[in-house]
């Protein structure tokens, strides 16, 4: 199977395999990249527990705004107690 079948089957595949319920795809990253998207997911994070919704993501390993439509609800957050 070709990445890009893998990538438009996953989501109705990993609904059948237990355990990967909540799995999500993310690109091949090198160390620096994937320090930066961790480190970018951090902030958006902290954003979002903030403000009680979701209103920060991560696109191309920089943390956005989501460009919400005019009159509609962000999604929303759930502040969950952090672990360390």
């Amino acid at each position: 199977m070709d990445a890009t079948k893998a990538l438009a089957s996953f989501n109705s595949i990993k609904t059948r395999v237990t355990g990967c319920h909540n799995a999500s795809i993310r690109p091949d990253l090198s160390k620096p990249e994937l320090a930066k998207f961790r480190e970018s997911w951090k902030e958006a994070i902290k954003k979002n527990n903030e403000a009680g919704q979701r209103i920060w993501t991560v696109r191309n390993l920089e943390t956005v705004k989501i460009p919400y439509k005019d009159g509609q609800t962000p999604h929303p957050w759930t502040v969950r107690n952090q672990t360390k």
